[in-house]
């Protein structure tokens, strides 16, 4: 796992795997990024990434578990689960 210069994580957050924040990043408590898939297709022991680029803010409860697919936003709003 790498988190960038500059970026916040304020409490309660889980960076697990093999995730990574990019630089000037804000996370709000209770995020989960890097965690194994709850997709039921996952096989177990495949390896897959997360990664969050530069200069993104990510609100309270945001969930984002592994994925072998590749995603963008620059913000996540509460309560989003961001998988596969």
């Amino acid at each position: 796992m790498t988190i960038g210069n500059n970026t916040t994580l304020r409490s309660h957050i889980v960076v697990d795997g093999h995730a990574s924040i990019g630089q000037d990043c804000d996370v709000f408590p209770f995020v989960t990024l890097g965690v194994q898939s709850q997709d039921l297709k996952y096989v177990p022991g495949t390896v897959t990434y997360v990664r969050i680029g530069h200069r993104n803010i990510i609100r309270q409860v945001v969930v984002s578990a592994d994925s072998v697919r590749p995603a963008r936003a620059d913000f996540f709003r509460s309560c989003p689960n961001v998988a596969n």
